[in-house]
């Protein structure tokens, strides 16, 4: 997994931690995870250009689509606290568009 994964998930757990939420088996179904992102893990895909580059198409690992999506972070962390709820991931986008 990319950085951004990790430090996402660190961010969620703080954010728990100091919130003073508990999640038991009576509140689970009821907390979710909602992550916004305008993108995923940029050292990834740099790094997974570079090997592009280098040896082609083949040399790309499979594993790089899930290590860098930014739904990683709604995923993981939504796991490791236990949570039953919503998971969702927004992705924001900015369309221009000239008239």
């Amino acid at each position: 997994m990319d950085g951004f994964i990790h430090y996402g998930i660190a961010a969620g757990c703080q954010a728990i931690e100091d919130s003073g939420l508990e999640v038991t088996d009576a509140n689970a179904e009821r907390i979710g995870v909602a992550i916004g992102s305008g993108i995923g893990g940029i050292t990834g895909i740099e790094e997974c250009y570079a090997t592009y580059e280098k040896g082609g198409p083949r040399r790309i690992s499979p594993f790089f689509v899930p290590g860098n999506i930014i739904n990683m972070i709604s995923g993981q962390s939504f796991n490791q606290i236990r949570f039953k709820g919503a998971k969702l991931c927004h992705r924001y986008s900015l369309c221009y568009r000239h008239t």
